[in-house]
């Protein structure tokens, strides 16, 4: 569900943030969202390959704790008004998102039953479905509330708490 709230952070948070706190015109969000989409194709890329050399689990392990940090810094460098900072975290947030897609899809494949694999792999698209449901909506709530620093606060926590969840539970 984090890695999935990631995105819906990056969709729903990351125009105002760009626009209000670091006056990016819109061809500078659009530049922004190209570059992060550019990162994701690599990353995808490398994360099969990392996937399949060390194992779905310890990827998804990193690349989680690596979302969470990524996010923190965000919300850092946004309330210090520091733009490369800012798109630094993004940077790093959109290469282990995307790392991260090959890795789940195998874990949900290799935890599952040889007779349910087709119902595990919709776990994770209809989990996303779910989080881009709600996550969009709670994280303007709190970027009108209680500012940005808030809103990226709550993405990076998500990722921290899933992921030490997924340690905890995961075998």
């Amino acid at each position: 569900m984090a890695f999935y709230a990631g995105t819906a952070c990056k969709i729903s948070l990351l125009p105002t943030v760009a626009k209000e706190v670091f006056d990016a015109a819109p061809a500078e969000v659009g530049q922004l969202f190209s570059t992060l989409a550019a990162l994701a194709i690599f990353g995808t890329l490398v994360g099969g390959r990392l996937a399949d050399a060390v194992g779905p689990r310890i990827i998804l392990l990193i690349c989680g704790s690596l979302c969470s940090l990524a996010y923190f810094g965000a919300a850092l460098a946004t309330e210090a008004h520091a733009k490369d900072a800012f798109i630094a975290s993004l940077a790093i947030w959109a290469v282990a998102a995307a790392i991260k897609s090959p890795a789940l899809q195998a874990f949900a494949i290799s935890a599952a039953p040889e007779d349910q694999r087709g119902a595990a792999l919709s776990v994770p698209k209809t989990v996303g479905d779910l989080s881009y449901l709600i996550a969009p909506f709670l994280l303007g709530a709190l970027d009108d509330n209680f500012g940005p620093e808030a809103a990226l606060t709550c993405c990076a926590s998500t990722f921290l708490l899933g992921t030490l969840a997924f340690a905890l539970r995961s075998s």
